[in-house]
């Protein structure tokens, strides 16, 4: 597409007057920035599938990201004191400045992409920061139950591109060795996972908190969004998100019995409410599948079943496993288990490894495991990238004993198990990053700031 060098210079003074507005908007209001870094993953789509059809070269998540790094640095220089003196932080922080140093000093060159190395602790503090400031002040519950309308609908009109971007061709659904396959992946990986506990998360709190003017609006919003969610989790049959979500979703549930019976309180089961609507619609769904397309409902079922009962995969990944571990050991010294082999040096170990293999099908771009990334790039510097999570887990796990716990509480419970769990057999990509600590960041500015509002009651 040929544009007017006039007609292209207006854009891109006007797009630099929004972005300028934007900074000024998000760090006034710091849910904005927060709702941006969300929903990374969807800019993403939006640049690949609807503004590159088009003909506009733009990538909208990149902006996003350069706002958000910003907005969180001027949060970090204005309330350095405050932010230091929460644990989590200090510790991305830390990990944040090491990393830093790693990737000036102490990096593989095996991707060309050299901006890519400053990422790895980038993302993590970044995320993590927009989303911890979003509820720094006074708590609103006005206010959260209109971004979580605001949340609900930007979601569906997520889907709605999807669709109308299938439509005209820009993007694809379909079955590759059968399971759903959108744009080439299979669905229903860590962004639908995400996707799947905010929402459950914000339909539990909505549910207790009816009393604002969007209620309906987003109830409807939120039980649409699940409704198509689970199709894509279910089809992709990612064995990972599954079973993280299924042993995740249970963790506050176990934590909560058991916790009434240490107390020696009467347990109480949820009596169903109006989200019990997607069993039945659900399930209608399937019957009218099932009766004009009985072939598919089959396949389905035959295919999900095969792939939770093949070993294959889980073979293959053991396979690169065992050598990268014994790669590992053979190299190791007292400072490579400090300080690890460098940013970036897990892809170029797990790639000449793997490509020894004379079948293809053992060949991986990496090694599929966050833990063993993470410590072979980092050593035991490594710790102060998980004990933030492991710290925010086990000190949710004691409010909760302790009977001082809320929604935010139980939903940090089961998000941190779900990546925890999850990216035992994968390796995050960076915009998976921030949007994990984006939430979790979240989660704990609501908690801290609905406890302050209790206080001051």
């Amino acid at each position: 597409m040929n544009i007017e060098p006039v007609f292209l210079a207006g854009i891109m003074v006007t797009g630099l007057f929004l972005f300028i507005y934007a900074l000024w908007q998000s760090v006034k209001n710091p849910l904005i920035v927060y709702f941006l870094t969300q929903f990374t993953i969807v800019w993403i789509f939006f640049g690949q599938y609807i503004l590159d059809p088009a003909g506009l070269n733009f990538k909208p998540h990149a902006v996003v990201f350069v706002l958000a790094v910003l907005v969180s640095f001027y949060f970090i220089y204005k309330n350095f004191n405050y932010l230091w003196s929460y644990k989590p932080f200090r510790y991305l922080f830390i990990f944040f400045l090491i990393s830093t140093v790693y990737a000036i000093f102490y990096k593989s060159d095996f991707r060309s992409s050299g901006y890519m190395v400053y990422l790895a602790g980038l993302a993590p503090l970044v995320g993590f920061v927009t989303g911890l400031m979003a509820f720094k002040g006074a708590f609103s519950g006005l206010k959260l139950q209109n971004f979580i309308t605001l949340f609900s609908l930007a979601t569906l009109g997520y889907f709605i591109l999807l669709i109308i971007s299938v439509m005209a061709g820009t993007s694809t659904v379909m079955f590759m060795e059968g399971r759903l396959a959108v744009n080439g992946g299979f669905s229903g990986g860590d962004f639908e996972g995400l996707l799947l506990v905010i929402l459950g998360g914000f339909y539990l709190y909505i549910q207790q908190n009816r009393d604002f003017r969007f209620y309906n609006i987003a109830r409807g919003a939120i039980i649409a969004n699940i409704i198509m969610l689970l199709p894509l989790i279910l089809l992709g049959i990612k064995r990972g998100a599954i079973i993280s979500l299924f042993l995740a979703a249970h963790v506050p549930v176990y934590l909560i019995f058991a916790s009434k019976l240490y107390h020696g309180k009467k347990v109480e089961f949820i009596k169903p409410g109006p989200a019990m609507i997607i069993i039945p619609v659900l399930l209608v769904g399937l019957a009218v599948v099932a009766i004009f397309s009985p072939e598919f409902v089959e396949s389905a079922i035959y295919n999900i079943s095969q792939r939770f009962a093949s070993t294959d995969m889980l073979d293959v990944r053991m396979v690169n496993w065992e050598l990268y571990n014994r790669h590992w050991l053979d190299n190791l010294d007292f400072f490579k288990v400090l300080f690890g082999f460098g940013v970036d040096s897990s892809r170029e170990a797990a790639f000449f490894l793997s490509a020894m293999h004379p079948d293809p099908s053992l060949r991986q771009p990496h090694i599929h495991n966050i833990y063993l990334e993470m410590f072979y790039n980092y050593g035991l510097v490594a710790l102060l990238f998980f004990i933030p999570l492991i710290s925010i887990l086990f000190r949710d796990i004691k409010d909760l004993f302790l009977n001082n716990y809320n929604t935010f509480t139980c939903l940090g419970l089961v998000v941190i198990p779900f990546f925890l769990v999850f990216y035992m057999e994968e390796s995050p990509t960076v915009p998976s990053i921030i949007t994990f600590f984006a939430f979790i960041g979240f989660l704990e500015s609501l908690r801290g700031a609905s406890y302050k509002a209790i206080e001051a009651k």
